[in-house]
């Protein structure tokens, strides 16, 4: 249970940006960025369970989302460093309990409401603009499709994340199936119904 508290909290990271997954980078402002947006989930989440009586359903209700699908994850099997996919729904939760706890109530003054909210879209622009500028991010069996596809090799089987994907990325030229490898022979995946397709020695 150790174990899946860290890699729950590493990935409740990940999912914010406060620090890079595997196989991204991440710089010194955004790790910072994401931080700060952590950190104003917590603070929505702590205004819930401190003013419980008070707070509107809403609010009770996006809290137990948080904590259902947190609470899920870390005693499932998923718990991973890639896992952060598994907790999406955490995201957005949070950022609306953090602008709920953020942000007053009511904004009555026209030039305050006008500051506030070009002030929040600029906020939310500068991260949005600094990854419109980076190059589209290539797919890491882009490689691996041409090789296959160059040497004539065309038809196969892998595992479930090298499978599809090679198939996909080489426009169905090279047709890779996805097998798991279970005791004593392999099975083809076929959504969810799996067929031995391959015996092989123990």
């Amino acid at each position: 249970m150790a174990q899946h508290a860290s890699l729950t909290w590493l990935d409740v990271r990940i999912l914010f940006g406060s620090v890079a997954g595997p196989g991204t980078k991440l710089g010194g402002a955004g790790a910072a960025f994401g931080l700060i947006c952590l950190l104003a989930a917590i603070f929505g989440m702590v205004r819930v369970i401190w003013t419980w009586p008070r707070a509107s359903r809403a609010e009770q209700l996006l809290f137990a989302a948080i904590v259902f699908n947190l609470g899920t994850y870390l005693v499932s099997v998923m718990p991973s460093p890639h896992g952060s996919r598994e907790l999406a729904a955490v995201l957005p939760c949070g950022a609306v309990l953090a602008a709920r706890a953020l942000v007053p109530a009511r904004i009555t003054s026209m030039p305050r409401a006008f500051a506030t909210v070009a002030a929040t879209g600029l906020v939310a622009l500068l991260p949005l603009a600094a990854a419109a500028t980076r190059p589209p991010a290539r797919p890491a069996t882009a490689p691996l499709a041409a090789w296959l596809e160059q040497h004539g090799l065309t038809y196969g089987i892998a595992g479930y994340w090298d499978a599809s994907i090679v198939t996909l990325q080489s426009g169905n030229r090279v047709q890779i199936r996805a097998v798991d490898p279970v005791p004593a022979h392999l099975r083809a995946r076929l959504g969810d119904e799996h067929a031995v397709v391959q015996r092989v020695p123990v």
